[in-house]
């Protein structure tokens, strides 16, 4: 290993180094280190308190699909693959046995003053998780009573309808500040949407980030009204509607059960899913410009507008749709070893900005992704343990099916360390970054994916992406010492 002085100027920091993996890419014996994958961080309040006792869950990334059916009360969204509690001071630490596309869920419950309300989730991207993540303090958002009046023309309350909200910001004021992007390691929180049924009162009641929110509300024989609360606050009068009854077929022409009805625009919300025989009832949207979309499990999609729809007889105001659901586009693919030309398994794949639509690679490295029908080629993003992430283009499909992607990753060279003091003892929360010197070639540069960590409580830190004969340009920076910069060989 290499011990590498900052300047005197300040305290000063030690940095040890190795190489780990080695051995498994067939380029020498060399010590390995296991380091489990996963993500540890702080949760604190707007004043930057600790928040005890809330709930941390790191899931697969879910799709539209899954996360709009949990808002109707389904048990969609998949299976965590750890959970825990927050402790005293606020920390927690949750562990994943893949890299991938992740989604990290924070839920807290309600004061006992406010039991009724729904407290939305708040959540963070982490896409990729591809090495051991140590995030910076992640404030969670003050909450706001927001509660949704539903009424009938006769002002009677109207118990069990759908109240679908929205926080009017999607994401935390601070990131929304930010001139310069976001930080390494912060994970800013994002705002989930919630739903809940009016009590006897006709009243819902939720706990948001901000006191103004979009409304979408529902309810069996009414037209579908949206609004934004002021101050809180909304009451809806809702319309007797017949509604509009859409027929829904899936691509091969069956009918099609287990599709999502939802609304489109700003107040996008899920309504209702189709029955066994592929039907499902909504009351007509207030705002006439709003189209349906419907959506399958298997990301095959339509659009209808309700000027589509039609009475279905001279002797009823009800109206009716037939429609037919596009076939998703399908990527298969299969993803080997640059170096032995060995299948891949368990590396994740996934579109670049839709990282619910992903995969995982089976025993033989072989895949298949479904999207939303699209034009066009798709960028694909590829991240498996022990090798260098990638990106690449699937061609233009033809008759809804891609060519199928030939993925080659190139065995990394995962860098290991711990940064000490002078003194011997460990320095938690440095900023470690590695990126090709400006020396290198415009090719190199755009090629080697700049890699960061910060270490943990005990100065350790793992970069996974570390390409083999390339030389870096590794930066340390910790409060209370000198920052300074090396460089690496290949």
């Amino acid at each position: 290993m290499l011990v590498l002085k900052s300047r005197p100027t300040m305290p000063r920091l030690l940095l040890l180094l190795g190489l780990a993996g080695l051995a498994a890419s067939g380029l020498g014996a060399q010590p390995s280190v296991d380091v489990p994958l996963g993500v540890t961080g702080t949760l604190v309040d707007e004043r930057g308190a600790p928040v005890p006792g809330a709930e941390v869950v790191l899931r697969p990334y879910p799709s539209d699909y899954e996360i709009d059916l949990d808002l109707l009360g389904y048990d969609a969204l998949p299976p965590a693959v750890d959970r825990g509690q927050s402790g005293p001071d606020g920390s927690f630490s949750l562990a994943a046995p893949v890299p991938g596309p992740y989604r990290l869920e924070i839920r807290t419950e309600p004061p006992a003053e406010s039991a009724e309300a729904v407290v939305p989730l708040v959540y963070g991207n982490l896409t990729p998780l591809e090495a051991p993540r140590v995030l910076q303090p992640n404030e969670l958002p003050n909450r706001r009573l927001v509660a949704a009046r539903v009424l009938d023309a006769d002002s009677r309350p109207i118990e069990g309808a759908l109240v679908v909200a929205s926080p009017t910001r999607s994401r935390s004021a601070r990131q929304e500040r930010s001139a310069s992007g976001e930080e390494p390691e912060r994970l800013y929180p994002r705002f989930e949407r919630a739903a809940t049924s009016t009590n006897a009162q006709g009243v819902a009641r939720f706990l948001m980030p901000t006191a103004e929110a979009s409304v979408v509300v529902s309810a069996d024989g009414f037209r579908v009204e949206t609004a934004t609360t002021e101050s809180g606050r909304a009451t809806f009068v809702l319309t007797p509607d017949p509604g509009i009854r859409l027929r829904v077929r899936g691509p091969d022409g069956a009918p099609a059960a287990g599709v999502l009805l939802r609304t489109t625009g700003k107040a996008r919300a899920p309504l209702a899913v189709t029955d066994e025989q592929g039907e499902v009832t909504a009351g007509k949207v207030a705002d006439t410009e709003t189209a349906f979309e419907l959506l399958r499990w298997d990301s095959a999609f339509t659009r209808v507008s309700q000027a589509d729809a039609k009475p279905a007889n001279s002797a009823t105001t009800e109206r009716i749709v037939d429609l037919r659901l596009e076939a998703p586009l399908r990527i298969p693919g299969r993803i080997v070893d640059r170096a032995s030309g060995d299948p891949v398994a368990d590396a994740a794949v996934w579109i670049a900005g839709f990282p619910g639509e992903n995969a995982l690679s089976g025993p033989a490295g072989e895949f298949l992704l479904n999207s939303r029908p699209r034009e066009g080629s798709r960028r694909l993003q590829v991240h498996a343990s022990g090798y260098v992430s990638t990106e690449l283009n699937a061609a233009a499909p033809e008759h809804g099916v891609a060519e199928d992607v030939a993925v080659s990753l190139r065995p990394a060279a995962p860098l290991y360390g711990f940064v000490t003091d002078s003194a011997d003892r460990p320095v938690a929360g440095a900023h470690i970054s590695a990126q090709p010197p400006a020396t290198e070639s415009i090719t190199d540069i755009f090629a080697i994916r700049p890699q960061r960590a910060v270490s943990t409580e005990d100065g350790s830190f793992r970069m996974a992406g570390i390409v083999y004969n390339k030389p870096y340009r590794l930066t340390i920076q910790a409060e209370g010492f000198a920052s300074f910069a090396i460089d690496l060989p290949p």
